[in-house]
């Protein structure tokens, strides 16, 4: 895949100094992308970028992308707006794997690399919660306006 490429092309770009850590996240990340299902077509590119008028497309979520990061500024909780930067790098991140020109190498900083990683990861718990059926989350159901009784926006049942 075009982001093996930019991972694995050098070994350097992680070192921490810790040549035992190193080694072991280096054979890590060979792994990530020998597996079947990181590095299969399960979506394809072509669909969304062979339209006319896609590049447009492109650019208008790579707009919104800066708007809600930008918007993450807003939030109090130092934790919370960090988390939200970085799932929100990482899927700008994936965006520009995926729109980047077949034919030229994917070029990404340490930092894209990292968030990537851990949006990789993030998915594949939320995704594993679900499928283990670990996940106590009760399903978003409309709210009916008081004034007209049209449904408004989703709540949790329990709200």
């Amino acid at each position: 895949t075009r982001a093996a490429d930019a991972f694995l092309r050098d070994p350097t770009v992680f070192e921490t100094g810790d040549v035992v850590e190193d080694t072991a996240l280096w054979a890590e990340l060979q792994a990530l992308f020998r597996v079947k299902l990181l590095c299969s077509n399960t979506f394809n590119e072509s669909t969304l970028l062979g339209r006319p008028g896609s590049r447009g497309v492109v650019a208008q979520m790579r707009r919104l992308m800066r708007n809600v990061t930008t918007l993450t500024d807003c939030i109090s909780c130092e934790k919370c707006r960090v988390w939200g930067k970085l799932q929100f790098l990482g899927l700008a991140t994936a965006l520009k794997v995926v729109t980047h020109e077949a034919h030229a190498p994917v070029v990404l900083a340490r930092n894209e690399m990292v968030a990537l990683v851990n949006l990789l990861r993030q998915l594949s718990v939320s995704v594993d919660t679900i499928a283990s059926g670990r996940c106590d989350a009760t399903p978003l159901t409309p709210r009916k306006s008081p004034a007209r009784g049209a449904p408004r926006r989703p709540v949790r049942d329990e709200l």
